[in-house]
């Protein structure tokens, strides 16, 4: 493997986002970000900011939502998560 695919690899895995399951997750677009937090601000489990910012507090409200639902607590706004959440 050559230092340039190395390189590659490094930005590619930076770019990811760490669950709170320890998973890595494909960066999410903030338009989706800022719909999940409005959905959960309406469950009652965000207080935030509605921003597009995977932050903290949205990860662990997103976990929170998850639990509730019988998913794995990943934190992110998974393709299940959306679903349950009623985001197409």
């Amino acid at each position: 493997m050559s230092l340039k695919s190395v390189g590659f690899w490094a930005i590619a895995v930076a770019a990811l986002v760490k669950g709170l399951d320890g998973g890595h997750y494909l960066p999410y677009r903030a338009s989706l970000v800022r719909e999940t937090q409005q959905k959960l601000e309406h469950q009652g489990l965000y207080t935030g900011e509605a921003n597009g910012v995977l932050n903290s507090e949205t990860m662990r409200a997103t976990a929170e939502f998850q639990k509730q639902q019988g998913l794995d607590p990943s934190g992110v706004p998974t393709p299940r998560t959306r679903e349950k959440l009623g985001i197409e």
